[in-house]
């Protein structure tokens, strides 16, 4: 006879329904032992050892672990409480709108703005900001042109603000006096025929009008001092 023989207790159904033990409590697949879903353990089928088990830390973390959303019904994922509305101003939807309008210039049309921001309202209509999205086909159109407006004003301003750190003259001439311009000129610069500084390196856009922002700028001048550069763009250099 077994140590336990003599104790030996049956599964019983209705300890299912006790408070303790409903959330995790199941008859294991043979019948004859309690089963712990959240820690995936067999018990033995008696009360004290149930009690026992539902006090360890080990079960208390498991608990909380299958309590998460994983194992949750559906409405849990979907916040339905109610919402502040969102502003047009809100940076959030800046952001958004910025976003779609650069995913449809380089992987779809602008045509289609004005059947996929109602699609995405629709599909998420408990998100306050995917509901205030408002990109037509026009307004996308224009994001993605000051957008790229905008590029081209902050590549030229940049060169003209480093030029005038290092003492550079739009001519490439070096006309700075401190020793300490001259010591930091090969970061951005390197020197050409005639003494002449011209830059290490140029962001050449696909858009021809990135090419015409560079080529009359302030550092244009500087750049046929560089041997081998062509810059194809719009009009000739």
């Amino acid at each position: 006879m077994g140590k336990w023989a003599k104790y030996a207790r049956n599964y019983k159904k209705e300890w299912e329904k006790e408070p303790d033990f409903k959330d995790w409590l199941s008859p294991s697949n043979s019948g004859d032992m309690a089963y712990c879903r959240a820690c995936k353990v067999e018990l033995r089928p008696h009360v004290q050892d149930l009690k026992l088990h539902s006090t360890r830390v080990k079960h208390a973390n498991n608990m909380k672990r299958s309590a998460g959303p994983a194992a949750g019904p559906l409405a849990s994922f979907v916040d339905r409480r109610p919402r502040e509305p969102c502003s047009s101003s809100s940076d959030d939807l800046k952001v958004a709108e910025l976003r779609l309008a650069a995913h449809l210039a380089v992987h779809g049309s602008f045509l289609t703005a004005d059947h996929l921001t109602p699609v995405i309202s629709g599909c998420f209509s408990d998100s306050v900001l995917a509901s205030a999205v408002t990109l037509g086909r026009t307004k996308c159109a224009a994001l993605v042109t000051k957008a790229g407006q905008c590029g081209n004003q902050v590549g030229a301003k940049f060169w003209e603000v480093i030029s005038d750190e290092h003492g550079i003259e739009p001519t490439g001439s070096y006309h700075g006096d401190s020793d300490l311009q001259l010591q930091r000129l090969n970061v951005y610069y390197k020197e050409a025929p005639e003494g002449k500084y011209v830059p290490r390196a140029i962001l050449v856009d696909l858009e021809p009008g990135t090419m015409d922002s560079v080529r009359s700028g302030a550092i244009n001048a500087s750049l046929r001092y560089l041997p081998g550069l062509t810059l194809v763009g719009q009009s000739p250099c």
